[in-house]
């Protein structure tokens, strides 16, 4: 598929881990998006696409975006790398500073893009930081200042 944007999403540890239940979140988004679309809703075209391959579109603009694995090939001709996603274990706090590694990987094999890179802590249940304690607050900044 040519003119198709590539958004990365990881790291994926396993198919149960944050980065696979956020990526298949929001395909579960679009796909449902798709049903009731109008002309100021998102809608997916899923035909004939892999599962990975939303097609967006709304009044402003179309676009296709395939989210990919950051260790997935990128089987799209003419696909550009936009943009990343690094998810992380928002309670360990040894998850989010492996980050820096996985981006740094990622900027080697031109897999960053310019457009989008955002840090995505996950968990389940409350928020660690947010008991509001001078831990978390130093926590909580020092995720900040590194993203």
């Amino acid at each position: 598929m040519s003119d198709c944007s590539i958004l990365r999403i990881g790291p994926i540890e396993s198919k149960n881990g944050n980065a696979a239940v956020l990526r298949d979140a929001i395909i579960s988004h679009f796909h449902d998006g798709a049903s009731t679309s109008s002309s100021s809703s998102p809608s997916l075209n899923t035909d004939n696409n892999p599962n990975n391959l939303l097609t967006i579109s709304n009044r402003y603009f179309d676009a296709n975006v395939s989210l990919l694995g950051l260790d997935e090939l990128n089987n799209n001709d003419g696909g550009e790398e936009d943009g990343i996603l690094l998810i992380f274990d928002a309670s360990l706090s040894t998850s989010f500073d492996s980050l820096g590694q996985f981006h740094s990987t990622a900027m080697q094999n031109d897999q960053c893009g310019e457009l989008i890179r955002l840090c995505i802590g996950a968990t389940h249940g409350p928020s660690p930081l947010s008991d509001g304690s001078k831990k978390s607050e130093e926590e909580y900044s020092r995720r900040l200042l590194w993203c």
